[in-house]
């Protein structure tokens, strides 16, 4: 199993694990129930908001364990629930420099500038082109080379 086969495993799994906990229960909740979750302000209401709406148990088990792929999205449809699409951006890298432990920030030719997250030896250079891409759990992901070098980013501009 290549890594993007696992990364998009462990995608659908989040995915089910965030979203598919509507389809499980008996009352899926609707989009203004949840909304009203992502308006409360306070971190630990709005869990326990989502925790309520969503349909987890007190005991942390997600109600869509075990499920499969199809039979989440079976029951995502059922619930109105349709996941968001991936987006990704292709750009070239207009300038480069390097911050603390080596780590680079890059601009890129649309303005964008992007800094590298972890620590980790990735060669990029002015005028290479570079696809940046949504990760599992709000994760960026910057691409060289076609895939074959990846690292962590964050927008920083």
């Amino acid at each position: 199993m290549n890594q993007r086969s696992t990364r998009a495993i462990l995608c659908a799994v989040t995915l089910g694990a965030v979203l598919g906990q509507a389809a499980a229960r008996a009352a899926e909740p609707s989009v203004s129930q949840l909304r009203v979750c992502m308006s409360e302000n306070d971190d630990a209401r709005r869990l326990a908001c989502y925790d309520r709406e969503m349909g987890r148990t007190p005991g942390g088990a997600p109600a869509d364990f075990g499920m499969t792929t199809e039979l989440l999205r079976k029951k995502q449809k059922q619930a109105g629930i349709q996941p968001e699409d991936r987006q990704t951006l292709s750009a070239k890298i207009a300038k480069v420099t390097f911050a603390s432990q080596g780590r680079f920030i890059v601009t890129l030719d649309n303005g964008q500038v992007w800094s590298q997250v972890e620590t980790l030896d990735f060669p990029v250079k002015a005028g290479d082109t570079v696809t940046i891409e949504p990760g599992v759990l709000g994760g960026v992901w910057m691409e060289i080379h076609n895939g074959r070098r990846r690292t962590h980013v964050k927008r920083i501009n």
